[in-house]
């Protein structure tokens, strides 16, 4: 239910269903929310949910991934830190070392970055190549310049 709050921006209505809850929200309730915050670029919300998700396991690497994707706001910083995503250069080093026209695999054990999910987009869309990418949480099939998750990774 988060998860389909969240893809249409009902966001406080996400953090009341949330609240409602009889069960204590899972990690997956969190990351749903944290997601859902990225993409519609709400912050304050973000850092709640990120907390929460935090206080669940404070060492799953996706919640400081994603709260981090929530704030980035310094263009400079991210600019940067473009250059230290592996799965980039698994990317790139598939890309030599593959026949042209081969399906790429790609797995990675944190969740994938905003940036990164744009650039296999971009990748598969001008070289026409299908990548799987598959980070921590899901599968994504990149063809012809789209995604299987529909943008919501």
């Amino acid at each position: 239910m988060i998860d389909l709050l969240g893809r249409s921006g009902r966001l406080t209505e996400a953090e009341t269903f949330i609240k409602e809850m009889p069960i204590p929200p899972s990690d997956f309730v969190w990351r749903s929310l944290l997601a859902a915050c990225k993409v519609h670029g709400n912050p304050e919300l973000g850092r709640k949910a990120a907390e929460n998700l935090i206080a669940l396991d404070p060492s799953d690497d996706s919640a400081y991934v994603l709260y981090s994707n929530v704030c980035s706001t310094n263009e400079e910083q991210k600019e940067h830190n473009l250059w230290n995503h592996s799965e980039r250069l698994a990317l790139a080093f598939a890309l030599i070392n593959t026949p042209e026209g081969s399906t790429l695999k790609v797995f990675k054990n944190l969740r994938v970055c905003g940036d990164c999910h744009s650039v296999f987009k971009f990748v598969s869309g001008i070289l026409g190549r299908k990548i799987i990418l598959r980070d921590a949480f899901r599968f994504h099939h990149f063809a012809g310049g789209n995604c299987s998750c529909s943008d919501y990774w």
